[in-house]
């Protein structure tokens, strides 16, 4: 018949397991298991960071009103969710679609910063900003694509995106914060987002007026075609 024994019992006089000590050898988690409450403890502070990140990305809508309002008094500017994305955007009325039903109406296209809303202080989740359409279906995006990634870009930095796909983003840059020490004063970050906002306008709202004038022209779009605004003078003569 089987009989067990204590674990203890066995190892009684020395000779057993559990004379011999068992420490964790991991420093990390030993670290961690000493200071246990106070790390969780600041863990959780990673949610009130995305509280304040996302409060201060809404706060640029005023800085974005102010640089409308001197570009053009007409341009329209709203925060915006489209597709789980936060956006402040920025368009001419002329951008919004004709046969618009909604109160507020999505623009066709916009330059626009966006963000997720669990934006928070770091490179890896920063923000962006570029030319972003209302929706991928429009069928505006087959023409603004391929003069977007041809437009010249004097200053800032778009590289990424998808200018002849079918995403919502044709070109965008990631505007992460850069300086250090930055949660003493905010400004300097404020201003690189509203500067990259500038750059972007100035970059992508003429693409997006002949885009649409082109295509209300009812002409055919072919990626070889070279926007207007692109000709050297002696070409706008022929």
């Amino acid at each position: 018949m089987f009989r067990s024994e204590r674990l203890c019992d066995r190892t009684r006089g020395g000779t057993g397991l559990m004379d011999e000590s068992e420490p964790i050898s991991d420093a990390k988690l030993v670290f961690y298991l000493e200071r246990r409450k106070q790390i969780d403890e600041w863990a959780k502070l990673v949610e009130v960071e995305k509280v304040v990140a996302h409060q201060f990305m809404l706060s640029l809508q005023r800085d974005i009103i102010e640089l409308a309002r001197v570009q053009d008094p007409e341009i329209g500017v709203d925060h915006l969710v489209l597709d789980s994305e936060q956006l402040i955007a920025m368009w001419r009325p002329s951008w919004l679609p004709t046969d618009a039903t909604a109160r507020t109406p999505i623009p066709r296209a916009m330059i626009a910063i966006g963000w997720w809303r669990s934006v928070r202080f770091e490179a890896s989740n920063a923000p962006w900003v570029g030319l972003r359409m209302g929706t991928s279906r429009d069928d505006l995006r087959p023409v603004i694509g391929p003069w977007a990634a041809g437009a010249a870009i004097t200053k800032g930095a778009f590289p990424a995106g998808n200018p002849v796909g079918k995403g919502v983003w044709v070109r965008y840059g990631s505007v992460p914060v850069t300086t250090a020490r930055y949660w003493e004063d905010l400004r300097p970050y404020r201003t690189a987002l509203v500067n990259a906002v500038s750059d972007a306008w100035g970059v992508f709202a003429d693409v997006v007026d002949a885009a649409l004038q082109h295509q209300s022209d009812d002409t055919i779009m072919r990626r070889e075609d070279t926007p207007p605004w692109s000709k050297q003078p002696e070409d706008l003569d022929n």
